[in-house]
């Protein structure tokens, strides 16, 4: 699916991949990312866990998003947040968030989170990128 990449100098979405919300937001953010900045990865994939293990982040946990940033990792609603800014242009507007306490942002991530496949249902197995989107998946 995808050609080598160097993981220090990406930026990288890993999502859970048959959380039908969570393909919702990816399926949004291939969209509005029009310079093609950022690369997906399913939680579920050896390679994330391969990936993030190097983070001391566990991938079994599939209950938050997780972005790397050029080597920085973060989760949560501040992964939302520098996903959104660092689409530029209005979306930076965004960073405003952070002012909100994280305890707050990251209770409210929790909650949707935890009710995501009741809300919005899952699949049985991880959602195949369009065809023209294949170079954005690492697979």
């Amino acid at each position: 699916m995808s050609k080598i990449i160097d993981y220090s100098q990406s930026k990288i979405i890993c999502y859970d991949g048959i959380c039908n919300f969570c393909n919702r937001w990816v399926s949004l953010l291939l969209k509005l990312d029009k310079k093609n900045r950022f690369k997906y990865l399913w939680l579920q994939s050896e390679t994330a866990k391969s990936i993030l293990s190097k983070h001391q982040f566990d991938a079994t946990h599939v209950s938050t998003i997780v972005y790397l940033n050029k080597g920085k990792l973060y989760t949560k609603s501040t992964a939302v947040i520098k996903i959104l800014s660092d689409l530029k242009g209005m979306w930076m507007l965004t960073k405003l968030l952070l002012l909100i306490p994280k305890i707050i942002r990251d209770t409210i991530y929790i909650i949707i989170a935890r009710y995501r496949y009741q809300l919005f249902g899952k699949q049985d197995s991880c959602k195949r990128p369009d065809i023209n989107q294949e170079n954005q998946f690492i697979s």
